[in-house]
């Protein structure tokens, strides 16, 4: 078995009928991967997808279908789609926001629009995995007050290998409760009276304020959040008691010792017990009215919970696919549906319900893997082009589409003035003379022609090789002067 697979990204070269990639093993199949997060597959590096086919195309727009790779014949027989998931970790700390200790984390896969809270663990799961024996009655709740990621939902996979973190604090979440005061000014006060210090028995005693409402309520918190008071209270901008209409002037606490402070936060400490105290003042012009206390009205709701309990949660796999069998005329027509490139989900199940809005396209958030699985249906002959150089004879074709391991014919022999042709060799050198034969053609190759002059006296000699005969006259040359030399100089001596 070979197996070659390709990262889209990296492919460098991709012809009409032919992979010019390396082999990484042996093996009667291979693969082509396009990847893309979100995008149309590029195309800037020769290879693209038909967004009609779904198939590979040529840098020409050609279905790739029947590929060459080697001397293998290949022929798409599947396509796998899948896609990807976003990696997801959540860290568990115990404690409340004053302080709090990391005691393990937990992490998988889910789907973009997923809840985060789905995949959080109850506390009875939270102790048997980490070894925990927190009570059962606490619950889970936002790490920080700036922190709230775990009411998030699973953002889109982004194609890389980032994993989204979430934390989450297990804590007590203690009820506390309330009593809320609001009061109007009397009709015969020249102004807004000011209640900040004033005790809680000077503003009952009716000499500026009319109490014309009393709330008993309670809210869920945990020690170290802020508490906005006037949520809690109730304190609305505006409040109307017996026609008086009155705007929200302050609104605070009464502290331990009984005076009013004007305040809209409040952290609930460690040690906080008892009834919270609240007061809200509401100021209405209408001095000169008769100062008639108006109806005082009461009310008594409950705080809303806070935090969750958590479940038992199931991970998703890190990809979903789906294998498309292009022998199957449905199949390959599923694969051209495929809208890759449109908002639609392209799978036939989107793996959240679709309620009252459209499912979304989970190719276009997600890392997108299209797998085209090539089987081998043949081989392809190996062929070789064997070149005559001739050496300054007549031009001599050349012999296409040789088989390996084939015999050649040899050729009509080329001509040259003053020279006799002296067979077809190997090397440029020679030495080796082709025989035409037993040899046989293993590689693309040139024979050299060898020739002899026919004016010479030596049937033995030959011209060697294109760009060497010039050498051999000079050589020649050189020879004739030397020996016309030393003839002069006997002649000299003899004299």
């Amino acid at each position: 078995m070979k197996k070659l697979v390709y990262s889209f990204f990296a492919l460098t070269l991709f012809a009409v009928s032919f992979f010019s990639l390396p082999v990484q093993a042996a093996n009667d199949e291979f693969k082509v991967i396009s990847d893309y997060a979100g995008q149309e597959v590029e195309s800037t590096r020769g290879l693209d997808r038909d967004v009609e086919t779904n198939l590979l195309t040529d840098a020409l727009g050609v279905d790739l279908v029947d590929v060459q790779q080697g001397t293998g014949l290949y022929q798409l027989t599947s396509i796998e789609v899948a896609r990807y998931r976003q990696k997801v970790r959540i860290e568990y700390y115990l404690g409340d926001y004053t302080q709090s200790t990391f005691i393990g984390a937990d992490e998988g896969y889910a789907d973009y629009y997923d809840s985060v809270s789905d995949y959080v663990m109850n506390v009875a799961t939270v102790n048997q995995t980490f070894g925990q024996t927190i009570p059962t009655t606490y619950k889970l709740v936002p790490y920080s007050a700036t922190d709230r990621s775990v009411y998030s939902d699973v953002p889109a996979y982004d194609g890389t290998d980032s994993t989204y973190t979430v934390k989450v604090l297990v804590a007590e979440v203690k009820r506390y409760n309330v009593s809320a005061k609001k009061y109007q000014n009397r009709q015969d006060l020249p102004a807004q009276p000011n209640p900040v210090g004033k005790s809680r028995t000077d503003i009952e005693a009716l000499t500026e304020y009319w109490q014309v409402n009393s709330l008993s309520t309670n809210f869920n918190a945990v020690v170290g959040q802020e508490i906005d008071f006037k949520s809690v209270g109730q304190f609305s901008d505006t409040y109307t008691s017996s026609a008086r209409v009155g705007q929200l002037a302050y609104y605070g606490m009464y502290d331990a010792a009984g005076n009013f402070t004007e305040t809209s936060k409040f952290v609930v400490p460690a040690d906080l017990s008892g009834t919270v105290l609240l007061a809200g003042f509401y100021a209405v012009d209408d001095l000169g009215s008769p100062a008639v206390k108006p109806g005082n009205s009461s009310s008594m709701t409950g705080g809303a919970s806070i935090g969750f309990t958590g479940s038992v949660p199931t991970w998703k796999n890190a990809r979903i696919s789906e294998t498309l069998d292009l022998t199957d005329a449905a199949a390959k027509a599923k694969l051209s549906a495929y809208p890759f490139h449109a908002a639609e989900d392209p799978f036939d199940a989107p793996e959240y319900p679709s309620y009252w809005w459209t499912p979304a396209n989970f190719a276009l958030e997600h890392r997108i893997e299209l797998t085209y699985n090539y089987a081998l249906v043949g081989t392809a002959a190996v062929t070789f082009t064997v070149d005559f150089e001739s050496n300054g004879g007549t031009a001599v074709a050349s012999l296409l589409d040789i088989a390996d391991g084939a015999t050649i014919i040899a050729p009509t022999a080329p001509t040259r003035d003053g020279f006799t042709f002296a067979g077809w060799y190997t090397d440029a050198a020679l030495t080796t003379l082709w025989n035409f034969n037993s040899d046989i053609v293993t590689s693309d190759m040139t024979l050299y022609a060898k020739w002899t002059p026919t004016d010479s006296s030596d049937s033995n000699s030959s011209l060697p090789v294109t760009g060497q005969s010039d050498a051999w006259l000079i050589q020649i040359a050189l020879g004739g002067l030397a020996i016309a030399a030393a003839g002069t100089l006997l002649l000299r001596k003899r004299k």
